[in-house]
């Protein structure tokens, strides 16, 4: 997986939200931060769009902060929708939104046909290497 910068992802650790909702809620959001009033299966926030702030560590502590990616949010309503829709289980469904949302926070797009498809292959791979 790469971040925007196009530098692969280290051994670091990393945060992030993921939250579960219906149509009605992601709707709201989903007008509220792009201007489109219905409901998407899916939204992320990526924290690292902006400048974080550097916090100050005591050199005694080893205690790292994870970087944290930002925020995941699904809607349930869709999904068992487009599982059922798709002939898998609701858990597949899921873990394939959330690994679309981690690809967003990671600095993936799909603007054209050719990137959704690469992007798309990626989450692919990252669903193989998980058992369900």
């Amino acid at each position: 997986m790469y971040l925007r910068s196009q530098n692969v992802i280290t051994e670091d650790e990393y945060e992030l939200a993921l939250a579960i909702t219906d149509d009605p809620t992601i709707q709201k959001m989903n007008w509220q931060y792009r201007q489109k009033d219905c409901p998407t299966d899916v939204l992320s926030f990526a924290a690292l769009e902006s400048d974080m702030p550097d916090i100050p560590s005591d050199e005694e502590d080893d205690y790292v902060e994870p970087t944290y990616l930002g925020d995941i949010i699904i809607s349930q309503t869709t999904a068992m929708r487009q599982a059922e829709e798709r002939e898998h289980s609701l858990t597949y469904e899921l873990a394939w939104l959330a690994a679309h949302g981690l690809l967003h926070l990671l600095g993936w797009d799909h603007p054209d046909d050719e990137s959704l498809e690469a992007m798309l292959q990626q989450q692919d791979r990252m669903l193989q290497s998980i058992s369900f």
